[in-house]
C-alpha cells in the first residue's frame, strides 16, 4: 500500500510519469516488479480548494497578527480545528467520490494505491 502527497495538476496525460500522478505511480510499481490492483484519489477539486483556502486563511492571519506583534497560529486553536472539520463533514457523510476521474484526475490532495507483485 502507497500514499502519496500530490496538489498540482498533472499536464501531458498520459505522459506525466516524472511526478507521483496516476500515471507517474504506476509506471514506478511496474518498473519495480508490481501491478497495482487499486488507485483512490483524496479528493478532487473541491477537496484541493478547501485545503488551498484553509493554509491560505491560517498563513494570512498568522502574518498580519505576527506584523500586529501577537502572532496567532490558528491551527493550534481547537476551536478553530473544529470549526473547519465541521465544513468538512457534509462531503465526508455524503461520501466523497475516491475514483481517480473527474477533477481528481488533474487535481488531488494526493493518491492512494494498492499494488501486488504478481505471481509467476
Amino acid at each position: 500500500m502507497v500514499t502519496v502527497p500530490f496538489i498540482y495538476p498533472v499536464h501531458e496525460a498520459p505522459h506525466d510519469h516524472r511526478r507521483f500522478t496516476q500515471f507517474g505511480l504506476t509506471s514506478i510499481l511496474e518498473r519495480n516488479g508490481l501491478e497495482p490492483s487499486a488507485m483512490e484519489a483524496k479528493g478532487g477539486l473541491a477537496s484541493l480548494g478547501m485545503h488551498w483556502g484553509m493554509l491560505t486563511t491560517i498563513a494570512g492571519v498568522h502574518s498580519v497578527s505576527k506584523r500586529m506583534g501577537r502572532p496567532i497560529d490558528l491551527a493550534s486553536i481547537p476551536a478553530t480545528r473544529r470549526m473547519w472539520v465541521a465544513v468538512q463533514q457534509p462531503a465526508i457523510r455524503r461520501g466523497v467520490s475516491r475514483r481517480v476521474s473527474g477533477s481528481s484526475a488533474w487535481a488531488t490532495l494526493g493518491l492512494m494505491v494498492l499494488a501486488r507483485r504478481p505471481m509467476s
